[in-house]
């Protein structure tokens, strides 16, 4: 199967000859095997005005992959793991304007087989040839953004790929400028050139700069060999060759293949007329020769080499085509009797020379022979007995020797060791070798317990797990594995016995997204922004808390729609402010992207929503959270690197707002996962860690204390405000929890206001390993989370700190 493969770059719509920043296309070194894939596709999106970084990315994405060893989904792991920690690293020494974020996707082709490694909202189609669409990454899981924190999360995907299949890997830009459909239907088109001229004419239209991989599998193409298949004619001898085959006078038939073995020893010695014929009947060419012309009186055979499968045949050489002339006819000779063999003359049988050109005799000089044995012999013999003393005549008697006498205690000692011996090197080998069998059986059943114990989060099981460790530590004190085994089961087992296991229910379907939803919970509504669609919903809630008391959710704002006279952009955030002297009922705050602000307020019901436009220098794309405290409004504008506060005046925002953090004292909020207020500010950064803030400077009083493990990865965070809000620069009291989501060690971690450690919670089904956000409400006391694209909730149980 061929491959037909562009990197596409525009500029405003014009397509860019150069090499793309952003896109590569390597085979394998040269030496490497196959095992790594037969090329390799990388396409970094980090956004305009990167073009360096995007190379630098690649370039090292490329380089990890072919060096590194194991798999392609090995290679394809580390390699993504490597970029993503380069972008990182470039963040945080960068200026803040100049960070990078975005997605990079690194396709392989193995044969009939494709693998994906994506870390980010990557933009993948691959289409079949049945008309089948698969988008990548097509998992649940969250997508945080290239170079957003440690670990990564990276999506792994595989397809077969077939002659007809099509790729496309796009940055963000031109991926947008149709819908998956129409791509599917410009990647369906039969030619590839003609398939690249759609995405060049469709690019220039909507003068799109960005860049696009696109990979069409073809059939291979009719071999060489294949043109030979059928049957060739086959072709006559030569004249002059069936003449000389079919000829008397010939001296030897000579023939282009082997003849068939055959046994002809216990025949008669035939006439060399007989020999030939028997030769040419094995020797027929595949169509039949031309009738052979009168054989021409031979000569008498001349003895020559015996053959080992037939009569005796002079091996003569065959004599050279003859022009078609007339020739005179030769003499007939009188047939001479067969010759006798080797075995009867008793003669070494030689075979003849052919005819050799004349040569010129020389005569042979005669030189005097010297006889060197005769002659020097007797000298050196006597000069040898000088040198060696006296010889004795007569021959040594030799001395019999007797048998020494038997010593049976001697013998039964030796017997006895023998066999000491034998069991002391068959326990040693033993010990050595069938100890270490036995070592790597146990540990083999500790891992498969471990992931049995793993996946269940069972204690029964956990016990199993560090029962076995236990075992092959008892036979190999030093085994690293087994101690970790160990280690790990001990630390699940502690873990289960103070974690308390929720029971979840499922509320409602809401279907996959590319991005993490955000979520806010009152007392009666739940209020939900869906990146896909970029719409705000409401669902009422029942009395319980724990289901809907409508199965319809009431659509709130959708971007598109029509209000105040103007069009709804992207909508990027949603804030809850409680109810006070502004806002008696509470009101829900919209953000979108253009630096409108939407109110919503419940008592109104949608039609009654106001839009208010904030002050401020908010670029496009810069502001990623709000958050309210009170009734003032937070707005997390990355691009500057600041956290900007507004105040209310008469229920209007209008005014310029101020920064919260001193000119060069922000940390790096390009990697904020979450935020939450409560008069200080929390805030969850991409590497997992915790920072507090109090008017402007970091609470270096906050700290992480007594967790059961240093295994902590938080991905989201909730902090619950107080009961009354205070005034900005007043200390707060210490009221409420703080709650981390670990989706590696699936589990929430609750922890005071000051760090320290009071409780966990988990869950049986698996569903935190996909977490997207979740919601803690007080009365009741519930707990409200997406994940694994669903709505969850779970009533929490009332515990103290240990």
């Amino acid at each position: 199967m061929r491959r037909y493969s562009e990197i596409l770059r525009f500029q405003d719509g014009v397509r860019v000859q150069a090499t793309a920043p952003e896109a590569t296309a390597e085979l394998p070194p040269v030496g490497m095997s196959l095992d790594a894939g037969e090329q390799l596709f990388v396409l970094v999106d980090l956004g305009p005005g990167q073009a360096h970084r995007s190379r630098e990315t690649r370039t090292l994405a490329a380089r990890v992959y072919w060096q590194s060893p194991g798999g392609i989904v090995a290679r394809l792991r580390r390699a993504l793991a490597e970029a993503n920690r380069y972008v990182l690293q470039e963040n945080l020494r960068a200026p803040q304007p100049q960070s990078a974020s975005g997605n990079i996707t690194c396709a392989v082709f193995a044969g009939e087989e494709l693998f994906l490694g994506q870390v980010g909202p990557g933009n993948v189609l691959l289409y079949h040839a049945g008309g089948e669409v698969e988008i990548f990454p097509s998992s649940a899981l969250p997508m945080l953004p290239l170079g957003a924190g440690l670990p990564p999360a990276i999506h792994i995907g595989y397809a077969p790929v077939a002659p007809g299949c099509a790729l496309l890997i796009a940055t963000a830009s031109v991926a947008e400028t149709q819908a998956r459909s129409l791509w599917a239907e410009t990647l369906a088109v039969a030619e590839p050139e003609q398939s690249v001229e759609q995405v060049l004419h469709l690019m220039h239209e909507n003068r799109v700069t960005g860049c696009a991989v696109v990979v069409h599998c073809l059939p291979e193409p009719a071999t060489h060999s294949e043109a030979y298949l059928l049957q060739k004619p086959p072709s006559k001898p030569e004249p002059s060759r069936a003449a000389e085959l079919t000829s008397g006078a010939a001296e030897t038939v000579r023939t282009e293949e082997p003849a068939p073995a055959v046994v002809l020893a216990a025949e008669p010695l035939r006439p060399r007329q007989e020999a030939a014929a028997t030769v040419l009947a094995f020797t027929e060419p595949l169509v039949p020769p031309p009738p052979a012309p009168e054989p021409a009186p031979r000569r008498p055979a001349l003895p020559g080499r015996k053959s080992a499968s037939g009569p005796n045949v002079s091996a003569l050489p065959a004599a050279a085509p003859t022009p078609a002339t007339p020739a005179e006819p030769l003499a007939p000779i009188p047939p001479t009797p067969p010759p006798l063999s080797a075995m009867e003359t008793g003669e070494e049988t030689k075979r003849e020379a052919p005819a050799a050109r004349p040569r010129l005799s020389l005569p042979r000089l005669k030189l005097p022979s010297l006889h060197l044995r005769e002659t020097l012999g007797p000298l050196f013999r006597a000069f040898g007995r000088a040198l060696m003393p006296g010889k004795v005549k007569a021959k040594r008697a030799r001395v019999s020797r007797m048998a020494p006498q038997e010593n049976p205690l001697l013998l039964s000692s030796l017997a006895l060791g023998l066999l000491l011996l034998t069991s002391l090197i068959t326990l040693t080998t033993y010990f050595q070798f069938g100890g270490a069998s036995r070592v790597e059986t146990l540990l083999a059943d500790a891992e498969v317990a471990w992931q049995e114990a793993y996946t269940s989060q069972a204690a029964e099981d956990w016990q199993r797990a560090l029962t076995l460790a236990q075992q092959v530590l008892a036979l190999d004190s030093s085994n690293a594995r087994a101690q970790t085994l160990r280690d790990e089961a001990q630390l699940n087992l502690e873990m289960l016995e103070k974690a308390a296991v929720l029971s979840l229910t499922k509320i409602a379907e809401l279907g996959v997204s590319p991005a993490p939803r955000r979520l806010l919970v009152t007392r009666t509504w739940i209020y939900l922004l869906n990146p896909v669609t970029e719409e705000v919903l409401g669902m009422p809630l029942a009395e319980d808390g724990l289901r809907l008391s409508s199965a319809a959710p009431t659509s709130i704002l959708r971007r598109g729609q029509i209000v105040a006279g103007a069009t709804v952009e992207h909508l990027v955030d949603i804030a809850w402010v409680t109810p006070g002297a502004t806002y008696g009922d509470g009101a829900l705050f919209i953000y979108s992207d253009d630096g409108t602000l939407y109110v919503y307020e419940p008592t109104l019901g949608p039609g009654g929503i106001t839009r208010q436009r904030l002050e401020g220098e908010h670029t496009s794309r810069s502001v990623t959270m709000i958050a309210t405290y009170g009734e003032q409004l937070y707005l997390l504008d990355r691009q500057q690197g600041q956290l900007f506060r507004y105040a209310p005046l008469n229920r209007l925002y209008n005014s310029p707002p101020r920064p919260y953090f001193v000119p060069g004292a922000a940390p790096q909020l390009q990697t904020v996962l979450n935020l939450g207020l409560d008069g200080r500010l929390y805030l969850l950064l991409g590497d997992g860690s915790v920072r507090v803030y109090f008017s402007g400077a970091e609470d270096l009083t906050f700290a992480l204390r007594g967790l059961p493990d240093n295994n902590l990865q938080a991905a989201v965070m909730y902090v619950e405000p107080d009961a009354v809000a205070r005034d900005p620069h007043e200390e707060p009291a210490d009221e409420g929890r703080i709650y981390l989501g670990d989706r590696q060690n699936e589990r929430i971690v609750a922890l005071d206001k000051r760090g320290n450690y009071l409780h966990q919670f988990r869950v049986r089904e698996g569903q935190l390993r996909q977490l997207e956000t979740f919601v803690v409400t007080q009365e009741p006391r519930v707990l409200y989370m997406i994940a694994a694209n669903g709505l969850y909730a779970a009533l929490l149980p009332e515990f103290s700190s240990p």
